[in-house]
């Protein structure tokens, strides 16, 4: 491939090839080059859905990172997916709350999941991962203010109410819930 891109650059098939390049990195975890190779193609002109792409996996590879300029970087570019309104905008939400969380920045991921639980269209399996997050946000600020805990037992339990649930995410969300009514000092309810 690499051959391939240097000879034919302008070729029509060579952002294709650089998209694979860069997906190679991006699944032996190098995710500095895999970065480096998504923003190149994300700023070049090519097709809008290989662009898309190419930005949201540039992103992902900065929250991959690991570096705290790193996870700076993947906010920014979450942002600037989610504001393009296209097709990976809900999962750049979904994204971009995990860094958040993970900075501890608990109000900006609280308010990039809000629109993913208040729209009547976000299908089931993207409300849970939001309302998981934002139960989790909630959860990480109960040790300040015990409203949290009650905040985030609320969501878990109208996340259990719904019957298509899988198996595997019930448990992962009664569990949950048990551990905040722990912490709540309710172990009483915790089974």
């Amino acid at each position: 491939a690499n051959e391939f891109i240097a000879k034919f650059p302008n070729d029509s098939r060579t952002p294709a090839l650089i998209l694979k390049r860069g997906s190679a990195y991006f699944q032996n975890e190098d995710y500095n080059q895999a970065r480096l190779i998504f923003k190149e193609l994300a700023i070049q002109e090519i097709e809008p859905s290989l662009s898309n792409y190419a930005n949201f996996y540039s992103a992902m590879s900065a929250r991959l990172g690991g570096t705290e300029q790193a996870r700076e970087e993947s906010i920014q570019l979450f942002q600037h997916i989610i504001d393009s309104n296209g097709q990976l905008t809900d999962e750049s939400r979904i994204q971009q709350s995990r860094i958040l969380i993970d900075l501890r920045r608990y109000n900006e991921a609280q308010n990039t999941l809000k629109p993913l639980l208040a729209a009547k269209k976000t299908p089931l399996f993207r409300r849970i991962d939001a309302g998981i997050l934002m139960a989790d946000s909630l959860y990480s600020q109960g040790v300040t203010n015990s409203a949290k805990y009650q905040q985030a037992t609320e969501i878990y339990n109208e996340l259990l109410l719904k019957e298509q649930i899988a198996p595997g995410t019930r448990n992962r969300l009664n569990f949950l819930l048990g551990k905040t009514y722990e912490s709540m000092g309710q172990p009483e309810k915790a089974f």
